[in-house]
């Protein structure tokens, strides 16, 4: 679990980008929203599988435990050449982990 996702929400909402949780939209809504992304940031996980949707020069930013790392999303990235970025974040217990509020600002402002 990201223990400082609302504060990497918050950061983002001030710098206009939408919050969608995949989880909630339909396949269509989901291929709709990644196929218009320009950018795309999120933890990693399944609804990331619809990055084979975007478009050609779509700026990806992948969140990371550093207890799991796995690079099918770099992949997947690469083969619909799109900007791909990962940020590994900090353990803590119980498969908990925290972004760098300073490192994720950075990579924010290399993304816009």
């Amino acid at each position: 679990k990201l223990t400082n996702e609302n504060q990497i929400i918050n950061i983002l909402i001030k710098n206009n980008y939408q919050i969608l949780r995949t989880e909630e939209l339909t396949f269509n809504e989901q291929i709709s929203a990644f196929y218009y992304a320009k950018n795309i940031i999120a933890p990693h996980g399944a609804g990331l599988t619809n990055l084979c949707f975007v478009n050609p020069k779509t700026k990806i930013l992948e969140l990371f435990s550093p207890t799991y790392v796995n690079q099918c999303f770099w992949t997947l990235s690469s083969h619909v050449d799109a900007k791909y970025h990962y940020l590994i974040g900090k353990d803590l217990t119980n498969n908990n982990f925290h972004i760098d509020i300073n490192k994720f600002n950075e990579i924010l402002l290399k993304l816009i």
